[in-house]
Formats: structure tokens, C-alpha cells, sequence
């Protein structure tokens, strides 16, 4: 049977859905696949592998530096950060080791990192990532926690191997201005957060390299505390614990805790503490005598006390007022002293 033009259009009309049946059709996929992972992707592909960083393209048209990337390969899959992003590549520090990087390997967007803590987080065991490693039920989110790190010392050092790793130049004894700018935003993570996001106090430790208090790291965190607690290896060395060193230390928020009474009184026994450890050598040669300073008499006779008084064994109870405790120990020894 042959057609003729006019009635092959006309067939053609007929086989033709409607435009109406066309967008229904377009829905019902969309539908299907608007949740679908694998469609809402985006990555590239690692070109090159260093022992600290790899390098992706594809990833730097949408990338945003700090992005967190999924990274598969043979050996599963790593998560990472990015840290650097140039017109046809971006550079990616991984979390684990890079040596697990292979050339070709996907690697997939997966946006910044946030982490809000929750109720759960007590008593578990989680990576810099939440993720637990306790071998537990999964996280969840918004409440009050507490954070402790080994020391930032080490968290400065990554910073550094990273900025390293992507061409920065250093400022101040090989750590670069990045470091600097980082560490900020790390500490400042502390303290209260939105409503009905919970909290996060912060115990910070800092290692300071070759016993040196100037240190760029430990200047920097001193400048963005609201204080620190020194603790001092020739004190630890004379065999007192905990070895703090009360004239290094700072609160920037003690005064408004302190009366008036209690702040002269601090103001007073550091005052005597300088006066005692800057004249040590010149005790020790045998050059100080008695009566020659009442100012160095009084110290030299109650700093060993005021010493004794804050040394503590881990068995003892924490003081609750270490004001009076301190008064009724020198109380205590002067009183013996003066009996004897």
C-alpha cells in the first residue's frame, strides 16, 4: 500500500505525541532520577600525584578552595581538601595518604565540610571529619560539646606542608602567611553557637619548638586566647607538679572574676615571685644577705611556701577558693616557722 504525502503527514500526526503527553513523559524522569547521586555529581579526573597532593582536572570550573572531594581508586574511597585551583586544575591535600592516589583515578565534589555537634559525640571515638571510628552508630547533630587537641603545634605543621606543597613562600621560620590566617579560624570555632546549635570549649595545647616562647605559633595563639597556662620544663625539672610558671601565665579574664582584695593579692605574690627567681643566681653564689632588701627578704622567706602551696599530686581534690587555701597554708607554715 503506497501513501501519499498529504496522508503520510497526517500518519506522522498521529504517531506524534501530544506536546502535553511529552512534558508528562519528561516529569515522570525527572521524577525518577532528580534524587539519583550519580546525577547531581560533579568531578574530575587526578592527572598527577605528588607524596602530599595531587592534582585533579575537571574540578576547577565549580571547585571552591576549602571544598572537601571524594577521591575512588583501587584503594577505596579518600576524602580531601582543596587548596589550590588554576584554570585547568586544582590541587587537592588528601586526609589519608597520598601514595593511594592513582593517575585517572574520579574524584568528586562533595562541598565544604560542616560539623555540629551533638549529645551523641560524648564518649566517642571521631576523626577531623565526624566520622566515628569506635565502631558505633553514626552521629548526630546540634548540642554542647567539648573539643581537645594534641597540640596545635602539629596542626600548624600540616598547614605548613600544605602551603608548602602549593607554591606559597614562608614569612616567619618557614611557615608561610597562611598558617597564621588559619589558626584563627580553627580557635575561634570555640564558644557558643546559633540557637539550637550547641556549644564547643576548646582545650588548646601548644608545642613549642626548641623550648622557645616566641615561637610564631605560640605568639600567634597567645594573640587570639583570652589567655594560657604555661607550663615550664625547669620547673618540672626541680620537681614540682603541675610545673606551671604563674609569672608566664595570663588570664585576660581573671580580673572581672577577681575581687578587688584578690587582685592585689595575685598582683603582690607575682611581684614577690619575680623578685625571688631574678635574684636565684646571685643566692646561689652566696652573695645575698639578709636585711640588706626587706622587699627580697619577704620574698625569699614565703615564695618556697607559695611554691609548696601550688603543688599538687594527681590523687589531690581540685581547691575550690585557692585563695583561702593559699592564705591558710601560709598561715599555717609561718606560724610554724615562728614557733620554732
Amino acid at each position: 500500500m503506497s501513501l501519499d504525502q498529504p496522508s503520510l503527514r497526517a500518519l506522522e500526526r498521529q504517531l506524534q505525541p501530544a506536546p502535553e503527553d511529552r512534558l508528562a513523559a519528561l516529569e515522570r524522569v525527572w521524577r525518577r532520577f532528580a534524587d539519583a547521586e550519580a546525577l547531581l555529581k560533579r568531578g574530575g579526573r587526578v592527572i598527577e600525584v605528588t607524596p602530599t597532593h595531587y592534582k585533579v582536572h575537571g574540578l576547577s570550573g565549580f571547585a571552591r578552595l576549602g571544598d572537601i572531594v571524594e577521591q575512588r581508586g583501587d584503594a577505596g574511597a579518600r576524602r580531601g581538601e582543596i587548596v589550590k585551583i588554576g584554570r585547568d586544575e586544582a590541587v587537592v591535600a588528601p586526609f589519608e595518604r597520598s601514595a593511594d592516589s592513582g593517575i585517572g583515578d574520579a574524584v568528586f565534589r562533595r562541598g565544604p565540610l560542616v560539623v555540629a555537634p551533638h549529645a551523641s559525640w560524648r564518649g566517642r571515638t571521631i576523626d577531623a571529619l565526624t566520622r566515628t571510628i569506635d565502631g558505633g552508630p553514626p552521629l548526630a547533630r546540634g548540642d554542647d560539646t567539648s573539643r581537645g587537641a594534641q597540640t596545635i603545634t602539629r596542626f600548624a605543621h600540616a598547614l605548613r606542608e600544605v602551603a608548602t606543597g602549593t607554591g606559597e613562600p614562608p614569612v616567619a621560620r618557614g611557615y608561610p602567611a597562611s598558617v597564621f590566617t588559619e589558626l584563627p579560624k580553627l580557635l575561634e570555632r570555640a564558644g557558643p553557637g546559633g540557637e539550637g546549635k550547641g556549644s564547643i570549649t576548646a582545650i588548646i595545647s601548644v608545642l613549642v619548638d626548641g623550648d622557645d616562647h616566641n615561637d610564631p605559633v605560640a605568639d600567634s595563639v597567645r594573640g587570639i586566647l583570652d589567655g594560657h597556662v604555661v607550663l615550664d620544663r625547669t620547673i618540672a625539672e626541680q620537681g614540682r607538679y603541675p610545673p606551671v610558671n604563674p609569672l608566664s601565665s595570663i588570664s585576660r579574664l581573671a580580673g572581672k572574676a577577681w575581687s578587688v582584695e584578690q587582685r592585689a593579692l595575685v598582683t603582690r605574690l607575682k611581684s614577690m615571685i619575680s623578685r625571688f627567681e631574678d635574684t636565684r643566681d646571685i643566692r646561689l653564689l652566696g652573695a645575698y644577705q639578709g636585711g640588706a632588701d626587706a622587699e627580697l627578704d619577704i620574698a625569699v622567706r614565703q615564695v618556697p611556701l607559695i611554691y609548696e602551696a601550688l603543688t599538687q599530686a594527681p590523687k589531690d581534690r581540685p581547691s575550690t577558693d585557692p585563695f583561702s587555701d593559699l592564705a591558710r597554708h601560709l598561715k599555717s607554715k609561718l606560724n610554724a616557722d615562728a614557733g620554732d
